[in-house]
């Protein structure tokens, strides 16, 4: 959500009560915090491009949303920021045939610049969009 939310870089660390959990054999939060690594290592060479991206609108206060672009590749990354179940829709600049939910929940593009999205609490999509 940092990421999202304007952030230029994170770092993780372990709380005591994941590693009190763990060593008492409740490996889930453990398991949550390695996957969300794994995941945004993933995404590394996303995260650090530098090439311009495409303008989106339509976000609100629920939300926070920032676009990467890797080899001419939008990544829009929508992070729900409440309790609640949020959905709507984005306006991406540009002309979109396809997406691909590259992380988390999934998406779906209604028509050439319109990105829908239906996020649980405190839920994250990453998805890339493609011109063919």
């Amino acid at each position: 959500m940092s990421i999202a939310g304007g952030a230029d870089g994170f770092m993780y660390f372990l709380f005591s009560s994941i590693y009190r959990a763990w060593k008492d054999g409740d490996r889930q939060s453990y398991d949550d915090l390695i996957r969300s690594v794994e995941e945004v290592a993933g995404l590394k060479d996303v995260l650090l491009s530098t090439e311009q991206p495409p303008q989106v609108t339509g976000s609100d206060d629920n939300l926070a949303v920032r676009v990467f672009t890797h080899r001419g590749h939008p990544h829009v990354v929508i992070c729900n920021k409440t309790w609640q179940n949020v959905s709507g829709t984005l306006k991406i600049e540009g002309y979109w045939r396809k997406c691909s939910v590259e992380v988390g929940e999934s998406c779906l593009l209604k028509d050439s610049s319109t990105l829908a999205y239906s996020l649980p609490p405190i839920g994250v999509s990453v998805v890339r969009l493609d011109r063919n």
